[in-house]
C-alpha cells in the first residue's frame, strides 16, 4: 500500500476519486484556500523534472523564489 501511494497515483481526474464531487463540495463548504497537486508517481515526477528544467518554465518562476 505505501508503495502504491507513493509511486502510482494517477493524474487528477484519471483516477477512481470524483473530483467534481470533491471539488464541489469543498466550495459548497466554503473553503476558497490554495488546491494543489501532489505528484507521487515515478511518471509525474519525471515529468515535473523535465518541465522544470525547460528555460522558459524556469524564466517566468524564478523571480518568485529568487
Amino acid at each position: 500500500m505505501i508503495r502504491e501511494s507513493l509511486h502510482r497515483r494517477a493524474v487528477p481526474g484519471e483516477g477512481v476519486l470524483d473530483l467534481d464531487r470533491f471539488a464541489t463540495t469543498l466550495r459548497e463548504m466554503g473553503y476558497d484556500g490554495i488546491v494543489s497537486v501532489e505528484v507521487l508517481s515515478v511518471e509525474l515526477r519525471e515529468l515535473a523534472r523535465r518541465c522544470a528544467r525547460r528555460p522558459a518554465l524556469y524564466a517566468t518562476t524564478a523571480s518568485y523564489w529568487i
